[in-house]
């Protein structure tokens, strides 16, 4: 039976992105990923560019641990191949007896993230792209030319498609839930009111604007790699901003 990584996201393969994925202990099991996954790791194989501290207004004492977070072991793009076992394209069918397992991709989480739709069995194995409680990171499987929360919004148009009432979300995190719909609403309607609130700040750089918005635990728990992942999203909000403002 295939073992499918969603992304290639820390916590989705229990690995760093572009490091060979740690997710098929079992012998014999199969490691694959959706296409965009693939090309996503062939980016990061050829280098990740460190995020540019000074043009978000990064202070000096907290420079250091952003660095060490964003640096990104890459393995040879040969290398990655020998450890995957074959990519996945959106509405492909997986052979898994008893299962009709369709891969739907949903980039915003990674860029190449996917989830797999059970239609018979009303299941959505939804990976890291839709959890019950927790807002999920965008933008963590390296450089994209688009825009994370864009891409995100729509995919979760998607997925609230697949909802006709009944369908069990089986999430890489948390418990199973329900109301795979109106999650996806409320996750929608979260990045827009974020949105919102990095346009109606008065903060000049990306850090001014992130330290004054709203997070889970709160600004000064930030630290390391969720403290990058904070800022990336604010730089994201930031670049809607503009382009709403058409600059």
């Amino acid at each position: 039976m295939p073992r499918w990584a969603p992304s290639s996201s820390p916590t989705s393969t229990q690995t760093t992105p572009g490091a060979p994925p740690r997710c098929a202990p079992e012998p014999g099991a199969r490691v694959l990923l959706h296409e965009r996954e693939r090309a996503a790791l062939g980016r990061i194989a050829a280098g990740v560019p460190a995020p540019d501290l000074d043009a978000w207004g990064v202070p000096e004492n907290r420079r250091p641990e952003l660095l060490a977070a964003a640096a990104v072991p890459t393995v040879p793009a040969a290398a990655l191949d020998e450890v995957l076992d074959g990519v996945l394209v959106d509405a492909q069918l997986l052979d898994v007896p008893g299962r009709r397992l369709r891969v739907v991709g949903t980039p915003g989480h990674t860029d190449g993230h996917l989830c797999l739709h059970d239609e018979e069995a009303g299941l959505l194995f939804t990976g890291d792209h839709i959890l019950p409680s927790v807002n999920s990171g965008l933008g963590l499987g390296g450089p994209v030319d688009t825009n994370p929360i864009a891409v995100y919004l729509a995919s979760l148009d998607r997925t609230a498609a697949l909802d006709r009432g009944t369908l069990l979300a089986l999430p890489g995190h948390e418990n199973p839930f329900t109301g795979v719909r109106e999650r996806c609403a409320a996750l929608a309607a979260h990045h827009r009111r974020r949105t919102d609130d990095v346009a109606a700040s008065s903060g000049a750089t990306v850090w001014e604007v992130a330290s004054g918005l709203t997070w889970t635990g709160g600004w000064d728990a930030l630290a390391g790699f969720t403290l990058l992942s904070a800022l990336r999203q604010t730089a994201q909000h930031l670049e809607l901003v503009s382009r709403r403002r058409g600059l």
